[in-house]
């Protein structure tokens, strides 16, 4: 499915006239060209969508301790996304109050590198006592804002735009919040929306979903 498909299925399924293009100024396409948007970002921030994966890396030069995250960073992939190439994983994000309880204890002689991270806004930061060593280098796998194929943008644009995850949840997404917005009973939409987006991300992951387990 593409942008312009999902609308028109919303709008079949809510009852009104279907947009014929993502430039249409009627109040109707506005509305769900605000909708459609809202719900990639929500779709885009709630699982680790394996098409929306990025790695990027940090490089240590024995004094530096913080750096800008990527500019499309969404949230860190759950598991160990944080590790030191050729060495350990990283343990984090800890919270302030683990930070400065870190702050305070001593180092061993045999602690060389640190051993946690902390986002902090925008900022990845090492330490809190050690620094990187010169040319010791991080990996960190998180998962990317931009949810439409081929944009740089986190909203779409074009009707053909398509998302890196099943366009089935934009959908269901902009049902209910159709729904809401005209004052109209949306729980079993909402309903339908959650337990899709869990099959879904559960599906994208690699897992057997609950109806696959009940047909094994």
């Amino acid at each position: 499915m593409t942008y312009l498909t999902c609308v028109q299925e919303v709008a079949h399924l809510v009852g009104v006239a279907a947009p014929v293009s993502i430039g249409d100024n009627t109040p109707v396409a506005l509305r769900f060209k605000r909708f459609a948007d809202r719900a990639g970002q929500e779709i885009a921030r709630r699982a680790d969508w394996g098409q929306m994966q990025r790695t990027t890396t940090f490089t240590g030069d024995g004094a530096r301790r913080e750096w800008p995250l990527p500019d499309d960073f969404n949230h860190l992939i759950a598991g160990n996304p944080v590790f030191i190439q050729g060495g350990d994983m990283m343990r984090g994000s800890i919270t302030m109050d683990e930070w400065l309880l870190l702050k305070m204890l001593p180092q061993g002689p045999s602690l060389t590198q640190p051993r946690h991270f902390r986002l902090q806004g925008k900022v990845f930061h090492t330490g809190p006592v050690l620094a990187l060593q010169p040319g010791v280098v991080v990996e960190m796998t998180y998962v990317t804002s931009r949810f439409i194929k081929g944009s740089t943008i986190e909203h779409f644009t074009l009707n053909e735009d398509e998302t890196y995850f099943p366009e089935r949840l934009i959908v269901l997404n902009m049902v209910w919040r159709w729904r809401r917005a005209q004052g109209a009973p949306y729980d079993d939409e909402l309903k339908e929306f959650e337990a899709e987006l869990a099959g879904e991300a559960m599906a994208d992951a690699g897992m057997r979903t609950p109806a696959d387990q009940a047909a094994a």
